[in-house]
């Protein structure tokens, strides 16, 4: 297979990709997975870390961790994780390292 040709079909693969993810202007936080939920909300409430490594890098406003890590299902939902975020979690909680390490340390006493 030439160069030409692999291009061709990653173009084509990703073209594929993109007509099977929901428009995300159709999402909100109400579509967030419920296993996302059931990660970020222990956290939000009281710091508990329930969450694997992709949503640690969303917390720590890490994209390309969090892109680098996620999976098919968390890729086809990212506007709305992200959006549940931001609508649904306490802004000290999220948004770079130091707001987590601080919120972290703040529930820890």
């Amino acid at each position: 297979m030439s160069y030409i040709e692999e291009l061709e079909g990653l173009r084509q693969l990703s073209l594929e990709m993109l007509a099977a993810m929901p428009d995300p202007h159709c999402l909100d936080s109400t579509d967030c997975p419920q296993v996302w939920r059931d990660m970020l909300d222990p956290w939000a409430r009281d710091a508990s870390p329930t969450f694997d490594d992709c949503a640690e890098a969303l917390l720590r406003n890490d994209l390309k961790g969090f892109f680098d890590r996620a999976d098919g299902n968390t890729l086809k939902y990212a506007y709305a994780i992200f959006k549940y975020c931001y609508n649904k979690l306490p802004s000290p909680c999220w948004g770079s390292p130091e707001k987590v390490n601080a919120w972290a340390e703040r529930h820890s006493k």
